[in-house]
């Protein structure tokens, strides 16, 4: 996958002796600003994008201000309100297909130094395309339908990300037959594809039973340039309690 790219352009006011900089970090502050764009060179022109400080072990007063979330202006623009200096955590929330570079890809890249005293910070996030891959489940025996609400969540697909974080896929499009699914991971990675279901008995394409509760991780490469391919899964019947 294609390193996220964050370049920062910095305007200071001043320095301070690095002694000093503890008793001062929490009365400076600073707006950290730029634009989101696509490393295909596209305007990302919705979404939020969130800056936290990372933890210090400097004295903060009780209401300095350590995060913000705005939102990505049309222009692909954002610009967070004043926040004490330290360094940030930026990250984005956007449609697909675009990649959080919080979730995916080196974590160091998506920080950026605000310093005590320094006015401003600017930030230029690129972001790269993720691909789409569509996950079938057939139901040829109406399980799903025979499925009461109360009986909560009988199938889990997803993905976990390089940041530990599980992303649910999202439900595409269900009909008589079964319901189709989309996960978004990036290109050119070996990625695992999770599923899992205490419910139903499941099968691959090829005919092969899947764990009954346990999680299956499901192979699954794209490279850039390609279409991706659909996983497809087959509900054979029930579990045994």
């Amino acid at each position: 996958m294609k390193p996220i790219v964050l370049v920062v352009a910095l305007t200071a006011l001043g320095t301070l002796p690095c002694a000093a900089q503890t008793s001062q970090a929490s009365s400076d502050s600073g707006i950290i600003s730029g634009t989101v764009k696509g490393a295909d060179g596209s305007i990302i022109t919705s979404g939020l994008i969130t800056a936290s400080r990372i933890h210090e072990f400097v004295s903060l007063h009780r209401h300095d201000p350590t995060a913000a979330t705005v939102v990505i202006g049309l222009d692909g623009s954002f610009r967070f309100p004043s926040l004490v200096a330290g360094m940030y955590r930026i990250c984005t929330q956007t449609s697909d297909p675009w990649i959080s570079p919080c979730e995916w890809g080196d974590e160091v890249a998506t920080r950026v130094s605000l310093s005590a005293g320094q006015a401003s910070a600017n930030v230029t996030m690129v972001l790269d395309k993720g691909a789409l891959v569509t996950v079938r489940v057939d139901d040829p025996g109406q399980f799903f339908a025979a499925t009461t609400a109360k009986a909560g969540p009988g199938l889990l697909i997803g993905v976990g990300t390089d940041s530990f974080v599980f992303r649910r896929a999202a439900l595409l499009s269900q009909d008589a037959g079964g319901k189709t699914y989309q996960v978004l991971i990036p290109f050119d990675r070996k990625t695992r594809i999770s599923v899992a279901s205490p419910m139903y008995q499941l099968a691959n394409a090829s005919g092969s039973l899947l764990a009954a509760s346990r999680g299956n991780a499901i192979p699954v490469f794209v490279q850039s340039g390609q279409p991706p391919p659909t996983v497809t899964l087959k509900i054979i019947g029930r579990v045994s309690p």
